[in-house]
Order: structure tokens, then sequence, then C-alpha cells
């Protein structure tokens, strides 16, 4: 999608699962892997949501100049996996013990509650970019 040139207040985007068949999140709208103690984790969730950026102050605008491509938006997933403020993944557990700790909402480990906790989590990390 072609993004205008121009000097943007708020930024409105979509998270939607992935219509390609050859990407690893195809069917997903986020997916994010690791390991917690050495365990091999995946999260991944299929939510649709919509996310909105509004910058209040405008010293903080968004200009957009010979972009064709498109725009990035980078958020620290610290804000997300953070034992104090975040979720904590300690609770995460293996239900199925195939070796690597599954978050998501199919539930194969017991974890969909921690899935939902995460998606918030996203949701909340975003939204914090513009304060």
């Amino acid at each position: 999608m072609d993004v205008p040139n121009g000097d943007f207040e708020e930024l409105e985007f979509k998270f939607d699962r992935s219509t390609d068949p050859n990407s690893d999140l195809f069917g997903k709208s986020v997916l994010i892997q690791g390991t917690i103690n050495d365990i091999p984790f995946i999260f991944w969730n299929d939510f649709e949501d919509e996310v909105e950026v509004d910058f209040e102050e405008p010293e903080f605008d968004i200009s957009i100049r010979s972009n064709t491509e498109g725009i990035t938006i980078e958020f620290d997933l610290s804000q997300v996996f953070d034992v104090v403020s975040g979720v904590d993944l300690s609770q995460a557990a293996d239900g199925n013990e195939d070796g690597t700790i599954e978050i998501s909402p199919e539930d194969p480990d017991g974890n969909n509650a921690l899935a939902e906790t995460i998606r918030e989590r996203i949701k909340t990390a975003i939204d914090l970019l513009d304060d």
C-alpha cells in the first residue's frame, strides 16, 4: 500500500491475518518466537484489531517524504514481556510435553489466558507510542 507524502498527527492500522501460504505468519496476525528457560516457545495470535497512534502535540507529527513502500512501526517488546509491568512468561507451560511452549488461541499447552494477556499488552505498548 502506498503511503502519501505529508504530515500526519495520527496513524491508524490494522492487525490482520496473513493470506500468504508461504509465510510463517499464514493465518496469523502476530508471531513471536524465542526461548523460556532454554525451552523453545512460540506465541501467535490471529486477532484482527485496529490500532491508532495519535500524536496530540504538533512537534510529534510524522512526516512522510518520498515514500512509496509504506512505513514501519517499531516498538520495544520488553514493554510486553516485562515481569514487573508486562507478562511474566515464566508462567507458561509445555502442557502437551512436545518440547515447545505454545501460547496461542488454540491452546495446546493450556496457555490461552496468557495468550490473551500478551495480545492486550501488545496493544497497550502500541498505545504508549503516542505518550
